[in-house]
């Protein structure tokens, strides 16, 4: 399939890239903060989660988004 879309194009993608991080930072933050862990540590153990996922969620919330857009504008 070739896929070539207009400058922009996956701008769309970058709501689903949060979505999904906050989808997998979010459990274990609150975790933390429900055992009573210091702000500076839940700061770190956020940013390297968020470090570590990156890869991921890039790669997927373009999937989605790709998925998306064919669902409601099929070429």
């Amino acid at each position: 399939m070739v896929f070539e879309r207009e400058p922009g194009y996956w701008l769309g993608a970058l709501y689903f890239s949060y979505a999904l991080a906050l989808a997998l930072v979010l459990p274990v933050t609150a975790w933390l903060m429900h055992r009573g862990v210091e702000s500076a540590t839940i700061v770190v153990a956020t940013f390297a989660q968020c470090a570590l996922w990156s890869p991921l969620t890039f790669r997927y919330a373009r999937l989605v988004w790709m998925y998306l857009d064919q669902g409601l504008d099929p070429r």
